[in-house]
């Protein structure tokens, strides 16, 4: 079904597709129900993990998050898991009948404030275009997870993820046949952040602490702050892109007068660019490796820059 927003609760704490009738779970090819309640979420979670699924689209609706559902975690403005369940959410958008989006925040009485939250060895995914063609956005509010987090915007080239709100998760892992925006802040709390683009890659904050941070770009990976701010942190990190590392802002990004990527708490740094490279310290970094490679058969133009680094060790090479 297309899941479409919710008018008001039919006071069930259980739900099941039709005809599949697993408890917690809409497949693609259930009829009904096409509106799930935040009551029947946090109620079925304490007996099973969620799945959600929908041919064309996944909308929220306009009703207050308000359910006290006693799961850890909830609140205000937040659907909560039980400890342990997991919530999955995916559209298929096969042909153009079945065009549409994941989309947890226009609309919604939160916007990005809404909390979507699983503890424990809960995860949380979220995939659009599962087996389709169609070009299927994912926008986002705060996601929180003791455990991993998997969103990945597939189906047409060119499906994008807006990360409107915060993510935190042990691992993160991200993927677009489009572009990454990662419009608010993006960290792992015991693992790694691996961020996958085919188009570029815009970054407020990516944080993967003692881990590592990989973020890949068919097109250019941007900062999307301003010049004080770290972009990337981590033990580890790695940029590789088609394009520019740093450089030139995507329109509708803020002025960034530096252009360049801010990188904290690294002692692993790799850069790979089909473009100029441009990126800082934080002043405080000692690099054990850092390695550069660029291609200057088609770099003419480019420029290469990495200042506030110590210890130092440069590798550059040829594509």
């Amino acid at each position: 079904p297309d899941a479409g927003p919710p008018v008001v609760p039919d006071g069930n704490l259980a739900f099941e597709g039709n005809p599949s009738g697993v408890a917690g779970t809409i497949n693609f090819d259930d009829v009904d129900p096409v509106t799930v309640y935040e009551s029947e979420i946090e109620a079925q979670s304490q007996t099973a993990d969620i799945v959600l699924q929908a041919s064309n689209s996944i909308l929220i609706g306009t009703n207050a998050f308000d359910n006290a559902s006693g799961n850890a975690g909830d609140g205000a403005d937040t659907l909560a898991l039980a400890a342990g369940s997991s919530l999955t959410l995916e559209t298929r958008n096969l042909g153009g009948g079945e065009a549409g989006a994941i989309d947890l925040v226009t609309g919604g009485s939160a916007g990005a404030g809404l909390n979507i939250v699983t503890s424990g060895a809960g995860t949380i995914t979220v995939n659009s275009g599962v087996g389709g063609d169609q070009s299927t956005d994912i926008t986002l509010p705060n996601l929180v997870s003791d455990s991993t987090i998997t969103v990945n915007a597939g189906g047409g080239a060119t499906s994008n993820v807006n990360l409107d709100g915060t993510v935190s998760g042990g691992d993160v892992d991200i993927d677009a046949t489009g572009g990454v925006n990662v419009n608010a802040a993006v960290t792992s709390t015991a693992g790694d952040v691996d961020i996958n683009a085919l188009g570029d890659v815009i970054i407020t904050a990516v944080n993967a602490g003692t881990g590592a941070a990989l973020i890949t770009a068919g097109g250019s990976i941007n900062d999307a702050q301003d010049d004080l701010l770290a972009d990337v942190t981590g033990a580890t990190v790695t940029l590789t892109a088609g394009s520019d590392v740093g450089g030139t802002v995507a329109a509708g990004a803020v002025t960034d007068t530096a252009q360049a990527i801010e990188v904290a708490g690294v002692t692993d740094l790799t850069v790979d660019a089909g473009g100029s490279i441009i990126a800082t310290g934080d002043g405080a970094d000692t690099l054990a490796d850092l390695s550069i490679a660029v291609d200057p058969g088609t770099n003419a133009d480019s420029t290469y820059s990495l200042t506030n680094f110590a210890g130092v060790t440069l590798v550059l090479n040829d594509n």
